[in-house]
């Protein structure tokens, strides 16, 4: 295996719940909703709230955030950025 799918399955703290989470600090409760479950559909998550990510998949869904623009586009960055972060200092 490489060093990039050895990564790339590494664990991190994300779930998606924290995804919502932050979404909902920028919008409804319900538009947050819909915009995680549609990055979710787009990047082919299937992930339930209490289970955590691991980076790919953490990567996949802030990207999807990122391609929704306007608030998930922030919140999808930001992730992004902590979620590279947080394997870089392991």
């Amino acid at each position: 295996m490489s060093d990039e799918s050895i990564n790339a399955t590494e664990a991190t703290k994300w779930t998606t719940a924290d995804f919502l989470s932050r979404l909902q600090a920028r919008v409804t409760g319900g538009n947050a909703r819909l915009i995680l479950h549609s990055a979710l559909v787009d990047s082919g998550l299937v992930n339930h709230a209490d289970e955590t990510l691991n980076r790919g998949q953490a990567e996949s869904l802030c990207m999807g955030l990122i391609n929704a623009g306007g608030p998930a586009f922030q919140v999808g960055q930001a992730i992004y950025k902590e979620v590279n972060q947080q394997i870089v200092k392991h």
